[in-house]
């Protein structure tokens, strides 16, 4: 049940991706790298504009848009610990993000919602949230959260490279070479 769950799942974020992906050139492949997020809870809670994943996973998914085709896994406090970092941070203009999942009788959901202050708790993190489309419906099984575009800060991409190869997943080494200071 929980495996066609979590397919279920990664069909909505799949879908979600696709209908938002914009056509790029190989002469896009000059521009700077940016990056897309991936996080998985047991359960979401919308309440007073504060969304709690709990029962998150302890690592976060993320890939690049097209022409880089990086992707790996970051330690979600490494996200949490970059989050106000760099020029363009998401706490200087904070993220949209695509909130999908189920509700208890089953019935597939989605919210456009903007994430500002994450806070990490021992198996949870919270976002402050408002929802820019969608219905807030309480509480959300087996969410996924995919945060848009970012152009990371220096430190976090060596951190996802390090990451990356460490765990040995995704993206070849030359897609996650350390960026010097």
């Amino acid at each position: 049940m929980k495996t066609s769950v979590r397919f279920f799942g990664t069909a909505i974020i799949a879908s979600v991706i696709a209908t938002s992906v914009v056509a790029q050139t190989s002469e896009d492949k000059n521009e700077p790298e940016s990056f897309l997020f991936v996080q998985h809870a047991d359960k979401a809670t919308l309440a007073d504009n504060t969304l709690t994943l709990t029962g998150s996973d302890r690592h976060i998914i993320i890939f690049s848009d097209r022409p880089h085709r990086a992707s790996g896994m970051i330690p979600v406090a490494e996200l949490v610990k970059h989050w106000s970092e760099g020029e363009d941070s998401f706490a200087s203009d904070p993220p949209n993000a695509a909130l999908v999942g189920q509700l208890d009788d089953g019935k597939p959901v989605s919210l456009i919602v903007e994430l500002s202050d994450p806070v990490l708790s021992e198996g949870s993190i919270s976002y402050q949230y408002s929802i820019i489309e969608g219905e807030d419906p309480g509480d959300i099984k087996n969410p996924y959260v995919v945060i848009d575009t970012s152009f990371l800060d220096v430190k976090l991409v060596n951190t996802i490279g390090a990451t990356t190869q460490l765990l040995g997943m995704g993206g070849s080494q030359s897609d996650f070479e350390p960026v010097s200071d």
